[in-house]
C-alpha cells in the first residue's frame, strides 16, 4: 500500500508540473514533486509560491494551507523535507501579508504543531535516515514559528534584516530583553541538533537544508549579541531575580556546540566581561540590588520627585544623565 501510495503522489506531481500553476494547490505540488528526490525545490517554484503572497489574503491563505497540507499529510521522506524547505523559505522571502497568514494559521499551538515528531519512511534505507532530518528540520521550523510569537517577527524576514534593531532593544524592559535572548538561543541551540552530515552523503536537498539553517543560526546569534550589549549597559540597574535569569542565559550560551568554524563565537570578550562585572553569574546581582534598595520607603518617594533642571536616570548606562 505505501508503495502504490508513492505511485501515485508521482503521478500527481507529474500532472501538476506539465501544468500551469495557476492555483496555490499546483504551485505547491511543482515545488514539493517526489522526483528527483534529492534536489531541492527550484528557485523557479519558490518564486511561484511567493507570488501568492503578493495577492489577496484569501489567496495567500490558500497556498498557507495547500502547503501545510501536503507537508502533514506526505509519507515521503524527500517531499517533507521538500515542504518544509519551502515553507522556510515563505519564513524568510514571503511578504507581510503570506507571515500574517503563517502566523494565523499556527497560533492555535506552540509545540509540534506540524506534528512529525513522530515522522518516519521505511521505504528505503536511505528514507529511513532522511526521516530524522525530516523531525529535526520540523522542529526547528517550528521553533521559528513560535519564536515570532515572542519576537514579534520571524527572524529570517528581510523587514527585519532592513530595521534598527539596536534601537529597538534599547527601548524594551530588561525582563523583555532577557525573554528575546532566550528565545533565540534557543534557536541556536535547536540548530546544533542537526543530524550527522555524512550519514546522507551526496545529497543536494538536505545540503539546502543545512545552509538554510546555518543562516538562521548566524541571524539569531547577531539578534543575541545585540541584546547582550545591551544587558551589558543596564548590569548596574539590574534586579537580582534578572541577574539570575541572566547568568544561566550565559551559562546556554557557553554550552553551545562548538562548530570548528565557530569556536570561540561565545567564550568572547563580551560574555566574559559581562560575567565579570556581575561577579560570577548571577552572585554580583544581589549586590547591586540591595546596593539601590537601602534606602527605603520615604527615600523611594522622594526620589519620584524629579524637579525641572534635575538629572533623568535611565534603566540603560547607554544613555547616563541627561540633563
Amino acid at each position: 500500500m505505501g508503495h502504490l501510495r508513492s505511485i501515485l503522489g508521482c503521478i500527481n506531481s507529474t500532472t501538476a508540473a506539465t501544468s500551469s500553476p495557476s492555483s496555490p494547490h499546483h504551485a505547491v505540488l511543482r515545488a514539493t514533486r517526489h522526483r528527483p528526490t534529492t534536489t531541492p525545490p527550484t528557485p523557479n517554484s519558490i518564486s511561484a509560491l511567493l507570488i501568492f503572497g503578493r495577492s489577496s489574503r484569501p489567496v495567500a491563505a490558500a497556498c498557507v494551507s495547500s502547503l501545510l497540507s501536503r507537508l502533514t499529510s506526505s509519507s515521503s521522506a524527500s517531499v517533507s523535507l521538500k515542504s518544509l524547505l519551502s515553507f522556510h523559505h515563505l519564513l524568510r522571502h514571503g511578504s507581510f501579508i503570506l507571515l500574517d497568514q503563517i502566523s494565523a494559521a499556527t497560533s492555535l499551538s506552540r509545540r509540534n504543531l506540524l506534528n512529525l515528531s513522530s515522522f518516519r519512511d521505511a521505504s528505503s534505507a536511505e528514507s529511513w535516515v532522511l526521516s530524522d532530518w525530516v523531525r529535526w528540520y520540523a522542529r526547528l521550523v517550528e521553533t521559528l514559528v513560535s519564536s515570532s510569537k515572542t519576537l514579534g517577527f520571524f527572524i529570517s524576514s528581510n523587514s527585519v534584516r532592513d530595521s534598527n534593531m539596536t534601537d529597538r532593544v534599547t527601548s524594551i524592559l530588561t525582563c523583555d530583553v532577557l525573554t528575546e535572548t532566550e528565545t533565540l538561543i534557543g534557536i541556536v541551540e535547536e540548530v546544533g541538533k542537526s543530524p550527522e552530515m555524512e550519514i546522507v552523503g551526496e545529497n543536494g536537498l538536505v545540503a539546502e537544508v543545512v545552509r538554510m539553517a546555518e543562516e538562521d543560526r548566524e541571524v539569531a546569534e547577531a539578534e543575541i549579541l545585540i541584546r547582550l550589549e545591551e544587558v551589558k549597559e543596564r548590569l548596574g540597574f539590574m534586579s537580582f531575580g534578572d541577574s539570575v535569569v541572566l547568568g544561566g542565559l550565559l551559562k546556554r550560551l557557553e554550552s553551545l556546540p562548538v562548530r570548528s568554524d565557530r569556536k570561540g563565537f561565545w567564550a568572547g570578550r563580551l560574555v566574559g566581561e559581562i560575567k565579570a562585572e556581575m561577579g560570577g553569574c548571577g552572585g554580583g546581582g544581589e549586590r547591586r540590588l540591595v546596593g539601590r534598595d537601602m534606602g527605603i520607603q520615604s527615600a523611594r518617594f522622594e526620589s519620584r520627585r524629579v524637579g525641572l533642571g534635575q538629572p533623568v536616570r535611565f534603566g540603560s548606562a547607554r544613555f547616563g544623565l541627561i540633563e
